[in-house]
């Protein structure tokens, strides 16, 4: 499987700063990770709570191996904060999505 990850979501003002130290720090480790095709976050200019996430990886088993990582297992408990998370949508495809 290579497999494309793609998250919309909107920050809560008031936790936007935090969110981005945690999309910043993922942002830079994940790169490096084995299976990462491509990585990376904007920020909506119109709109500074709105953020997309587009991750690219090899396989199903890499992109399970990135919730290893601190950096990843800290972003993606921000999804579960409403202080720091409004509203989300994750879209997934790929060869077995």
């Amino acid at each position: 499987m290579t497999g494309r990850v793609t998250v919309f979501l909107e920050a809560n003002p008031e936790g936007r700063a935090r969110l981005l130290e945690l999309l910043r720090a993922d942002a830079e480790g994940s790169p490096a990770e084995p299976g990462n095709v491509c990585f990376r976050v904007g920020q909506d200019i119109l709109d500074p709570d709105r953020f997309v996430i587009c991750e690219n990886w090899e396989s199903r088993e890499a992109l399970h191996e990135h919730f290893k990582h601190e950096y990843a297992r800290a972003a993606k408990s921000a999804f579960d904060d409403p202080q720091l998370i409004a509203g989300f949508d994750t879209w997934f495809a790929g060869e077995d999505a």
